[in-house]
């Protein structure tokens, strides 16, 4: 998918088996190039293929939003042809550009993953430890439960004594301190939010007014 300036017209004359008949204007320099790279590697012009109005089909406009032209073709390899569910572009889209979005809708068949995702691993919340209290609370707790551990035979294999107090300090952060809940940051603010619908309500309007004016 790329800018590459290329028109590429309606005309699939002997090319039926990599485009469609839907294309609009007529083919330029980059085009005739397009049409060389596309046969030598089997790649099918997707804006070709689905019928839409000229509207929907045109990639780039001039600010007289008179001159309009296709030329942002989005290729497939001919192999996944029937992964593509269409192609077209999307006007509402504010790009600030004379360039307009496209869109192409692709299905495919995903293998199930082997082996599941880890769970993501919760963290203690170490914040708690600034109060004093709480601090205290979490040096005693442990020393109760490690003098029951000490009363074990001598005899306990090394491991087993290792999991023994990892897993005695484990339920103590859990029990004290709990877990740190995932905040996420806002990264667009209230203000920036209400001047990007402004400028959506703005675009809609250009979209649905019938006169140049």
């Amino acid at each position: 998918m790329g800018g590459m300036n290329a028109k590429i017209g309606p005309n699939n004359e002997g090319l039926e088996h990599v485009m469609g008949r839907h294309g609009i204007g007529y083919v330029n320099e980059n085009g005739e190039l397009l049409s060389e790279l596309r046969v030598n590697c089997d790649l099918i012009i997707g804006g070709t293929v689905f019928p839409h109005k000229t509207c929907h089909k045109m990639s780039w406009v001039l600010p007289d939003n008179v001159t309009e032209n296709q030329i942002h073709p989005t290729a497939i390899s001919k192999r996944f042809r029937r992964s593509v569910l269409d192609v077209r572009n999307k006007r509402g889209a504010d790009t600030g550009s004379d360039h307009r979005l496209m869109i192409a809708n692709f299905r495919f068949k995903i293998l199930a993953a082997r082996k599941k995702c880890e769970r993501r691993r919760k963290k203690n919340n170490v914040q708690k430890l600034q109060k004093p209290n709480i601090t205290e609370e979490y040096k005693l707790e442990p020393k109760s439960r490690f003098s029951v551990l000490s009363t074990q035979n001598e005899d306990t294999d090394i491991e087993e004594s290792w999991k023994a107090i990892k897993n005695e300090y484990i339920e103590t952060s859990e029990k004290i301190l709990g877990f740190r809940e995932n905040q996420q940051k806002e990264w667009i603010s209230e203000e920036t939010w209400k001047k990007i619908e402004t400028g959506k309500l703005a675009k809609e309007n250009v979209n649905k007014s019938k006169t140049e004016n």
